[in-house]
Parts: C-alpha cells; sequence; structure tokens
C-alpha cells in the first residue's frame, strides 16, 4: 500500500505553472488592495488552456501546485514590498483535510517569508461547495490567520 502511495506521488504532473497577478483595486482606499493569482501555462497560455489539462485524479495536485506558485511567483514579483494581499482560487471538492492542506500552504508562506494574514483563499467558482468542507477549510484558515472569501 505505502509502495503504491509513493508511486502515485511521482506520477503527480509537473504543470508547469506560471502566474500571472491582477491587481484588485479598493476604490475607496485609492490602492491595491490585493492580487489575484492567475494561472498561466509555461508559454503564457490562458487558465482555460491549463485547466483543460487537469483530469479528476490531477486536480489535488494542481491545486496543490498553484497555491506554491502563487506564493512563490508572487513574493518573486515584489508583493513583499507592498501591504497588498495574495488572492488564490483553489478547488475545495479536492480538499479531504483542511488543516493538512492549508498546513502544506503554511510551510511554503513560512519558506517565502510571506506573512499568513496577508494569503486570501477564495473558491473557484465552477466548484460545487460542501457545506461541512466549507466549515472545514474556514475554520482551518482561521486557525492559521489566513483569510477565505467567497
Amino acid at each position: 500500500m505505502q509502495t503504491q502511495a509513493l508511486q502515485m506521488i511521482d506520477e503527480e504532473p509537473d504543470f508547469q505553472l506560471h502566474m500571472a497577478f491582477q491587481p484588485i483595486w479598493d476604490a475607496r482606499l485609492g490602492e491595491v488592495y490585493a492580487y489575484e493569482a492567475l494561472a498561466r501555462g509555461p508559454n503564457g497560455e490562458m487558465a482555460a488552456e491549463v485547466l483543460a489539462q487537469v483530469r479528476p485524479e490531477t486536480r489535488y495536485s494542481f491545486d496543490q501546485q498553484c497555491r506554491v506558485a502563487a506564493i512563490t511567483q508572487a513574493v518573486q514579483a515584489g508583493i513583499l514590498k507592498t501591504s497588498a494581499r495574495l488572492a488564490i482560487n483553489f478547488f475545495p471538492d479536492v480538499i479531504t483535510d483542511a488543516f493538512a492542506d492549508s498546513e502544506r500552504t503554511m510551510q511554503v508562506a513560512k519558506e517565502t517569508g510571506f506573512p499568513p494574514e496577508r494569503l486570501m483563499f477564495g473558491f473557484a467558482e465552477h466548484d460545487r461547495i460542501d457545506a461541512s468542507r466549507v466549515a472545514d477549510t474556514i475554520a482551518a484558515h482561521r486557525k492559521m490567520h489566513m483569510q477565505t472569501v467567497f
């Protein structure tokens, strides 16, 4: 069983994600409130083209790779020099353990120096949302000082 799990990890695709960062403007304050991380392919392919490569069995891996790419590339792009938050969409239907998934995200934030209170997670709008997963996810994010938005 453990060998099978290791093989599955080895076979996970590398989506070679690049992120574009779209500013979310706060008109009241007259400044950028956050940057939304938008998945792009290695040659600038739009999100729809990237998402078309994601199969049901690779959705979890894709979701995790998006989180890592968003945080690391935002730091590389200089987001830490601003007060802006980082908005990351995620697939709520792939979450099996909200705390474990959040801990993985927190590890990347810690490694890059990204403050968790500046992370905002939004539910991907095309996914069905299970109420218990939503509650678990929000609780995990709150415990780790991250924000969840709809």
